[in-house]
Order: C-alpha cells, then structure tokens, then sequence
C-alpha cells in the first residue's frame, strides 16, 4: 500500500452520478495500490443521522457540508486518501476545502437538468423540496466532467485519479 494522504471531493446535483464516479475512482487506486477510504453523502447522513427535515434548509445543508469536510481533513490528517462524494454546492465550503485540506483535488460531475428528471432516483427533482436549493456551481473545479453514459465511467475514473495522483505526488 502506497502512502500518501488527500482528499478528493466529488460535486454535483443529486443524481449526477457522484457515487457512481466516486466507487469508479476508489477501484481505480485500489488497483494501483492506494486504499482510499470512501465517504458518500447519503451513507454519511445516515452514520452521522442527519435525515432530519431542519437539515435540508440551506443553512442546514451547508452546516453539513463543512462537517463533511472537518471529518475528510481530521481523516487525511492521520495519512489516508478520503473520496467524499457529496452535492455541497457551496463556495465557502470548497474555499475552505482549497485552504485546509492537503492533497485536495475538488471533480465537479456536470450533469444536464434533463437527466437529472430523468434520473430523479430520489424524487427530489419532482418535489417542491429542491425549490429552496439554489445550488452554487464551481467555478474552478480541478475537473467538470459529464456523466451521460455508463460505458464512459472507467475512462472518466482514470482521467479523475490521473490528474488526483499529480497532486498528491507533487
């Protein structure tokens, strides 16, 4: 096992494909010999029992953004790899990320609003919930990609580990 310690954070909307890229990207490095540790948004709520109503405010989701990041730095701290794949679209949490987390390395997964409906596997996208999300895009991600095909996620989980790799090796 390699040695080396970071975080990758995976964005995007709710059905973009984070958790599809991000277990891509983890079999990816165990194949190379890193042994990332894996934290997904929708497993962390529920460890974290985080399905209350008042956290889907914004305030509430943002607070819980940043949680997620203290619990990737306080795990790449003690010199592990950390993938969390979450919708965190706030640009205070990945200024914070950019400033506090070594190793960082931010994917932005850019799905088009037609398959986000088309997918809406929660019922988010056809529930007045998301009508109080006002999501804030990255504005300079390490990596936009565009999740529309299964057959383009291993060459999208190489190109990601590929340019994560440079910045850990740097």
């Amino acid at each position: 096992m390699k040695a080396v310690s970071g975080v990758l954070w995976v964005t995007g909307m709710p059905g973009s494909g984070k958790s599809t890229l991000a277990n891509a990207v983890r079999e990816t490095m165990q194949d190379l010999g890193y042994q990332p540790i894996l934290l997904d948004g929708d497993s962390l709520r529920d460890a974290l029992n985080l399905r209350k109503p008042e956290t889907y405010e914004t305030n509430g989701r943002e607070q819980i953004a940043m949680s997620y990041s203290r619990l990737c730095q306080l795990i790449a701290n003690q010199g592990f790899l950390v993938i969390c794949a979450t919708v965190s679209m706030f640009h205070s949490v990945r200024a914070w990320n950019r400033q506090n987390l070594a190793g960082y390395f931010e994917v932005f997964v850019n799905t088009a609003p037609d398959r986000l409906y088309i997918r809406d596997q929660k019922g988010l996208y056809s529930s007045l919930q998301t009508q109080n999300i006002l999501p804030e895009f990255p504005m300079n991600p390490d990596v936009t990609l565009k999740m529309h095909q299964k057959k383009d996620i291993p060459a999208l989980a190489n190109q990601v580990v590929s340019g994560w790799v440079g910045v850990l090796n740097r």
